[in-house]
C-alpha cells in the first residue's frame, strides 16, 4: 500500500509557550479542529516565501509571473507592487482563504465550527460540484459559486394526521370485511347439515322408486 505524503511540517519546537497561545487563538478564530490545520497553512506559505526569496536573488520573469497569478487566482492577494511584499504575508492570509472561512464570512454559516458541519456533512457545492474539504483553498472566480444545498422540507403536521385518519379508515374497513367473511362461513357450517339431510332424504325416495319399478317389473312378468 502506498503511504501518502505528508502535507505539513511539525514545528521544531512542540511546546513553545509563545506559539502554543498563538496556535490557540487561530483554532478558536477558525474553527478548527488541529493544530496541523495550521502547519499545513504554514506549509503553504512557507514554500510562497522561499520562492519569492529565489526570485529576489535571481532574475525570472516567467516564475515571477505564475507566482503573482497564482497568489490572486486564490485570492490572497488583490495588488503586488514588488515581490518583496509577498515576503509580508502570514498564515490568517492562508487561512482566510479555507472554505470554512469564507463561508462564515459570507454569512451562510452562523459560526465558523457550523460552517465546518455544513461542508463535511455534504451540504456545500461550488459551482455544482459537493466540496467536503473545509481546508480546501476557494478561487476568487469560485468565491461567488458557492451554493448550500436545501435541507429536504418535513412533512406538514396536518397532511400527516390526514394520513393517519385514512389509514385508520383502511384499518376499520378491511376489519369490517374481514367479519363479513367469518360470518358467511359460520352460515355455511350451519346449511351443511340440512344439506347433508336433504340429500339423504333424496337418496332414500330414489331408492323406494327404484324398488317400486322392479317389483312392477317383477308382478308383471309373473302374470
Amino acid at each position: 500500500m502506498r503511504r501518502l505524503k505528508r502535507k505539513y511540517k511539525r514545528p521544531r519546537k512542540l511546546f513553545d509557550k509563545a506559539r502554543m497561545d498563538e496556535e490557540r487563538e487561530l483554532l478558536k478564530k477558525y474553527g478548527l479542529r488541529r493544530k496541523r490545520e495550521i502547519w499545513r497553512a504554514e506549509t503553504i506559505l512557507r514554500k510562497f516565501r522561499r520562492i519569492t526569496r529565489r526570485l529576489i536573488a535571481e532574475e525570472n520573469p516567467k516564475l515571477k509571473e505564475e507566482l503573482i497569478n497564482k497568489l490572486k487566482r486564490l485570492g490572497i492577494v488583490e495588488k503586488i507592487e514588488k515581490v518583496d511584499d509577498i515576503l509580508n504575508l502570514t498564515v490568517e492570509d492562508i487561512l482566510k482563504r479555507r472554505l470554512q472561512t469564507i463561508l462564515y464570512l459570507k454569512g451562510m454559516a452562523k459560526t465558523p465550527k457550523h460552517a465546518r458541519q455544513l461542508i463535511v456533512h455534504g451540504h456545500v457545492l461550488i459551482n455544482n460540484r459537493k466540496v467536503i474539504w473545509p481546508s480546501y483553498l476557494v478561487p476568487k472566480e469560485e468565491e461567488d459559486k458557492i451554493t448550500i444545498v436545501e435541507k429536504k422540507k418535513s412533512v406538514p403536521k396536518e397532511s400527516s394526521a390526514q394520513e393517519v385518519s385514512t389509514q385508520e379508515a383502511q384499518v376499520q374497513e378491511a376489519q369490517t370485511s374481514n367479519v363479513q367473511v367469518q360470518e358467511q362461513a359460520q352460515d355455511v357450517q350451519a346449511q351443511e347439515p340440512q344439506i347433508q339431510v336433504q340429500a339423504q332424504e333424496t337418496q332414500t325416495q330414489v331408492q323406494k322408486t327404484e324398488q317400486q319399478e322392479t317389483n312392477q317389473v317383477q308382478t308383471q312378468s309373473t302374470e
